[in-house]
């Protein structure tokens, strides 16, 4: 099953703080999620995303609270996080088409 991981809050990240986040099992219930402690900060992760299946589409969100993979990721899709301060800085890869949501 998937888990849910909160980004600690914007002002004990501080500037420079940054995580890297990988699949390694595919899950085969629920996602992996990566959120904002809502409580200190709400639409801070500005995100971008490539997914590099069929398309190669690119996604972007100016602000969202939540980045979900895909019920059944493929491994070795991931996420980068870095905190400048103020908000956090997002980029993702994945190997399917909607292997990522930001919301």
């Amino acid at each position: 099953a998937g888990f849910t991981v909160t980004l600690p809050a914007i002002a004990d990240a501080e500037a420079g703080w940054f995580c890297e986040l990988f699949v390694g099992t595919v899950t085969t219930s629920n996602n992996y999620i990566i959120t904002e402690k809502t409580s200190a900060d709400t639409d801070k992760i500005v995100a971008f995303g490539l997914e590099v299946a069929t398309t190669g589409a690119q996604i972007y969100s100016a602000g969202c609270t939540t980045i979900t993979f895909q019920a059944t990721p493929s491994l070795g899709d991931h996420v980068r996080i870095f905190c400048d301060g103020s908000r956090y800085i997002a980029k993702s890869i994945t190997q399917d088409d909607a292997g990522v949501a930001f919301a």
